[in-house]
């Protein structure tokens, strides 16, 4: 008969002075918040965002493959499956989500990931995982670059698009649309823009 948690998997992984320990459950475990997982998150938040981030429950869960941050209801989801040595650049992975405005894995989320090794954090393998060069060029890779544009820059919509678009070769040397499915990159791609723009208003016209 298969046991809801494992009696125990400990791993200790080194962290400067942070010595961490955390608790592994099984797959056949129902979802339900970690202490251990949450000390560590509570833990990370000091050292790297000097307690600034909110606080995100962390849980144990099959439900996604690998982790995820659910930004809405702060939730962050760590796999069981996850190798025990491999948790912390996960949760890390997960809180720089949560750090930052926007989704997947864009400019923004890439610079705060520099901003954590540069600070010790043990991501160096995971960030060149999600390098825009060994990214494959998806369109859900490729949509937050235009919310990051917004954010970031004083680019007009039209400069943008002209640029990221013919680069992506969504469009001609004139800047005309090749096809119906590029038409259709066109408008996922104008809301993000509005959505990073809307969100840079927010701060005064200033990104933070």
């Amino acid at each position: 008969m298969n046991r809801a948690k494992l009696d125990y998997a400990l791993a200790v992984m080194p962290l400067g002075r942070i010595e961490v320990r955390y608790e592994v459950l099984s797959p056949m475990c129902p979802e339900e918040p970690n202490s251990k997982l949450q000390q560590l998150f509570e833990r990370f938040n000091r050292r790297y965002w000097r307690g600034r981030l909110p606080h995100y429950t962390v849980i144990v869960s099959d439900k996604y493959v690998g982790a995820r941050c659910e930004k809405r209801d702060r939730i962050i989801y760590i796999n069981p499956s996850i190798p025990p040595r491999s948790v912390p650049q996960f949760l890390l992975h997960e809180m720089a989500h949560a750090a930052v405005k926007g989704y997947a894995h864009g400019k923004l989320w890439r610079d705060e990931m520099e901003r954590l090794i540069r600070l010790g954090a043990p991501l160096k393998g995971e960030l060149a995982a999600y390098s825009p060069e060994a990214v494959p060029q998806t369109l859900a890779s490729i949509l937050p670059e235009f919310f990051d544009a917004a954010f970031l820059s004083d680019q007009t919509w039209r400069e943008v698009w002209r640029h990221k678009a013919y680069g992506y070769g969504f469009t001609d040397r004139t800047g005309r649309v090749e096809n119906q499915y590029a038409a259709q990159v066109r408008h996922k791609a104008r809301r993000e823009w509005m959505r990073g723009r809307r969100l840079r208003r927010s701060y005064g016209g200033f990104a933070p």
